[in-house]
This record gives structure tokens, C-alpha cells and sequence, in this order.
């Protein structure tokens, strides 16, 4: 079937009759169909080698220079958008930078002794105090009433002992009568039993009487001895009464003394010259015994107080030298220095709070809250080889940098080491040679190729 749709052959300009090949055989015409399926044909020139080389060699060609063409024209960098630093050997300075601001060294709390109501605030925040200068004034009726009952219970304790004693002076006058008047009766019987032994002598009395004037000597003798005993022994007595009662007059006294000292403390005084920085109490307010009133600090003994980013402080420590400058344009641009005196504990924010001690007196323009600018000064390296820092470099790690050629048209692609660091430079300790000059600016290129060109 498929060779009755054959109906000519272009290679011998035969043609097959209307009907195909069997109608061409029926016609008598089969010597004239050709050898459809066996046609020869030409072989194809054969190529040399030398021609596929070419060839192959010219494709590369056109491909590096597509390649290098395309590189070269993202890679090239304006000359003028650059910081370029030359690598040297030198002296880095490690310092930290932090702001602050000047603080008071010594400040303490005003409080009172005794609870009351604010009537009235003598001072402002800013005012210069001296000591014994009244800051505020309180009040409390319950104080008042207790320094008038201190002061009458004082007054009936010394009343009780002026009674006292005038009563013990009038007791030891009576006893002092009634011994004189024993006293006076033992003299007279002595004389009456001297005259009556006299007379017994002479036969003129009787032994009883002299034995009745004996008695009567004896017994006014022991009556003298008891009254004189007993006239001891009651001053004795009303000594230590008048004792007892003078010590409770002594301690109605103190208490009394107490409460006027309450009294007195409704006038809260400043115990010292000084700056008052803040009051935390108003006309009016209730306030507690011990409870702060204002708070006020001297105004000479400053200090700063740097906030230093919580990285940076493990390189801190106290004792390590800090220069310390203004920022205010009226403070006059003073510069003076200190040491870390204490590092706070705890982090603030990100920031942790670093005391400075000045090692200067402070000039006129300086006072507290200013705003200052402080540098820690951590170590100083001699011999180390340095490049100005790069936003992206940071200490002891690894990082690449682009060294530019002796001709300043090309720079290429570096690894480095670096190590410790300032402010504005840090060490390379391998990949960089003294006197190679690098771009310091952070290049933002498609792929980091390996070389850039610089274009001026």
C-alpha cells in the first residue's frame, strides 16, 4: 500500500501513471520504476581536526570575555566613595568610650524623729542650706499635749520633793528636841546620884535612895543611846527617800526633756551646708517618723557616673585612669581626669552604671547632672600592627578586607585575622602586610568577588 502512493522519484524525473504502480505494471511500464529503496548516496565531506579546535577555542575566547566583561562592569568602584587606611605599626590605645553625667559624691536624707503634718516648706530644690537653717515645719497636737502632761507630772514630782523635804526637816528637829530633852534629865539624875553618894558618905542618906538614883541614871543613859540610835536610823531612812524621789524628778526630767525634743523636731534643720536636690513630701502631707523629707547633697564633691554598654564592661575595671570632657557648649569645653572607683552590679537598659572619682577639682562651669563624655583608658599595645576599624570588624575574629594594588586600579580580596581593638582602630595579627593600604568601608558587592576595579 505504501508504494502505490508512490507517484515520482525527483532523482530520475519518473512518473507513475494515473493509478499508481499496479495500474503502471498493467500498462507494460514496469522497467521504467526505479530502485526507490536503494538510492546511494554522496558521503559527507569529512572536517579536520584543526577546524574543531578553532572552533572550540573561539567559543571560550567569546565566553572569558563575556564573563569578564560582565564582572569588570559590576565590580568597578568609585574611587571617591572610599576610606582607604595605610596598615602601621604603632601604639594602640584600648579605651572604652561612654556618656554620663556629674553626680554628687556625698548627699544624704533629711528625715524627722517625730510624725506631723506639713505645714509649711522653707526651701526649694536648688537652694543652698547651712547647718541649723529651718527646711520645713511641722505639727502634731498629740506632741504638744504630751510636752504639757511631761512638764506637770515634772512640776508634782519636784512639788513631792520639797515637801519632803520639809517634813523630814521638821521630823529630825523633834527628834532633835526630844534627845536634848533626855539628854538634859541624864545630866540631872548624874548630879542628883553624885550628891546623894556624897551624902551616904556622911550617914546623911539612905543606901535605897542612892541605889533609886543609880537606876534612874542607868535607865535616862539607855533612853539617850536609844533616842540618838533612832534619830540615826530615821535620817537614814528619809536620805534614801528623798533619794528615790529625786530620781524620779530626774527621770520625769529626761522625759520631759524628751518631749520638748519632739517638740523642737517639728522644725526639721539642715545638719550640714549642702545643695537641696529633691523634696518628696507637700504642704499637708502626713509623715512618719524616720520617713525621708528631702534629700541634699554637697555641692563640691561631684563624681561621674558613665553608662557603658553592658559588652564593654568586662574589660572595665576599678582603678583604671578615665578622661572626662563636657558636652555643654556654656560649661566651657573643661576636660578633667579620675579613676573607675566602683562598677555597679546590675544592667540598666543594656547599659551598666560605671562611679568615676575626679582627680581634680571640678572648675566653676561644672555641676551636677551635666551631661559629660568619659574614656576609659583599658591598656596600651606597643608594636602592634593596626588598621583604622571597620563597622564590621570585631575583636579576635576572622574577616576579609580588600588591599589595594601599587597602582591604585585594582584592589583584591584578603583574609585577615584580627585582634584586640580601640575606638577607631583595631589589630590585624595576620593577612596584612606594614604599608598596605585598605579599604576601610564596608562594600556592599554582588558575590565578594576576589578583585574589584577602582575607578577615579
Amino acid at each position: 500500500s505504501r508504494v502505490s502512493r508512490v507517484t515520482s522519484c525527483k532523482s530520475t524525473g519518473w512518473r507513475v501513471p494515473s493509478g499508481g504502480i499496479p495500474r503502471a505494471l498493467e500498462l507494460g511500464v514496469t522497467t521504467s520504476v526505479p530502485n526507490l529503496m536503494d538510492v546511494v548516496r554522496p558521503a559527507p565531506p569529512q572536517r579536520s581536526w584543526w577546524r574543531r579546535g578553532a572552533a572550540a577555542a573561539g567559543i571560550a575566547g567569546l565566553a572569558s570575555v563575556w564573563f569578564l566583561t560582565r564582572g569588570s562592569a559590576v565590580a568597578r568602584v568609585p574611587m571617591a566613595g572610599l576610606v582607604l587606611d595605610t596598615a602601621r605599626v604603632g601604639t594602640l590605645r584600648r579605651e572604652v568610650r561612654a556618656p554620663g553625667q556629674l553626680q554628687a559624691s556625698r548627699a544624704w536624707l533629711i528625715s524627722t524623729a517625730t510624725a506631723g503634718r506639713v505645714d509649711a516648706i522653707s526651701v526649694r530644690p536648688g537652694a543652698v542650706v547651712t547647718a541649723g537653717m529651718e527646711v520645713m515645719r511641722l505639727s502634731n497636737p498629740d506632741v504638744e499635749m504630751a510636752v504639757l502632761e511631761s512638764d506637770r507630772q515634772l512640776a508634782a514630782a519636784k512639788a513631792s520633793v520639797e515637801a519632803l523635804q520639809l517634813q523630814i526637816a521638821s521630823s529630825e528637829e523633834e527628834r532633835e528636841r526630844s534627845l536634848l530633852t533626855w539628854r538634859a534629865e541624864l545630866a540631872d539624875a548624874q548630879r542628883t546620884h553624885a550628891a546623894l553618894q556624897e551624902l551616904a558618905r556622911q550617914g546623911y542618906s539612905a543606901a535605897n535612895e542612892v541605889a533609886r538614883s543609880a537606876d534612874r541614871v542607868s535607865e535616862l543613859a539607855a533612853r539617850v543611846r536609844l533616842a540618838a540610835a533612832g534619830t540615826e536610823s530615821q535620817a537614814a531612812g528619809q536620805r534614801r527617800r528623798i533619794l528615790l524621789e529625786r530620781e524620779t524628778v530626774a527621770r520625769l526630767r529626761a522625759l520631759a526633756e524628751g518631749q520638748r525634743e519632739r517638740l523642737r523636731g517639728m522644725r526639721v534643720l539642715a545638719t550640714e551646708r549642702g545643695v537641696v536636690q529633691e523634696l518628696r513630701v507637700e504642704p499637708g502631707q502626713w509623715v512618719t517618723v524616720g520617713e525621708p523629707l528631702a534629700r541634699v547633697a554637697d555641692a563640691m564633691a561631684l563624681q561621674a557616673v558613665l553608662k557603658v554598654p553592658e559588652a564593654q564592661v568586662p574589660e572595665l575595671a576599678v582603678g583604671q585612669a578615665v578622661r572626662l570632657e563636657s558636652r555643654a557648649a556654656d560649661a566651657g569645653g573643661w576636660r578633667v581626669t579620675g579613676k573607675v572607683s566602683r562598677i555597679a552590679p546590675s544592667v540598666t537598659s543594656g547599659t551598666v552604671a560605671v562611679e568615676v572619682a575626679l582627680s581634680q577639682t571640678p572648675p566653676a562651669g561644672a555641676a551636677r547632672d551635666l551631661a559629660i563624655d568619659g574614656v576609659v583608658e583599658i591598656e596600651q599595645l606597643t608594636g602592634a600592627l593596626t588598621i583604622a576599624r571597620a563597622g564590621s570588624a570585631r575583636p579576635g575574629s576572622e574577616g576579609v578586607v580588600y588591599r589595594v594594588s601599587a597602582d591604585g586600579t585594582t584592589a583584591r580580596r584578603v583574609a585577615v585575622r584580627f585582634g584586640r581593638a580601640s575606638l577607631n582602630r583595631i589589630e590585624v595579627v595576620s593577612g596584612v602586610s606594614p604599608g598596605d593600604v585598605i579599604i576601610v568601608s564596608d562594600l556592599a558587592l554582588e558575590g565578594s568577588p576576589d578583585v574589584i576595579g577602582l575607578r577615579r
